[in-house]
């Protein structure tokens, strides 16, 4: 379709949608902006915290390398890595968060 048979269509479409919107009452009243929200809105009390003041431990390791095998084997640790983290697992295992990378 061509530009000169388009625009008259879309006109045509435009200047309903006016007339519509005009029969059926729509004003600018209807629109919510945030201020008639927050107008409208209750204020709802937050809950209390408990009372609870106990502190929280977090346990936190990085740069944890078990065991490589490059270039070669040798550079793997013994028993399969399995007893790497016996010193510090009294440490992480106290915490309330404890996390490694």
């Amino acid at each position: 379709m061509s530009t000169r048979k388009i625009l008259p269509v879309l006109l045509t479409f435009a200047f309903l949608s006016f007339l519509l919107a005009v029969v059926s009452g729509c004003n600018n009243a209807d629109i919510t902006t945030p201020k008639a929200i927050a107008e409208k809105t209750e204020t709802v009390p937050l809950p209390t915290p408990p009372a609870n003041r106990e502190p929280i431990t977090i346990a936190a390791g990085g740069d944890i390398m078990l065991g490589s095998t490059f270039p070669n084997e040798t550079r793997m640790p013994p028993n399969d890595g399995a007893d790497s983290l016996k010193p510090v697992a009294p440490i992480f295992q106290a915490a309330d968060v404890a996390f490694g990378n």
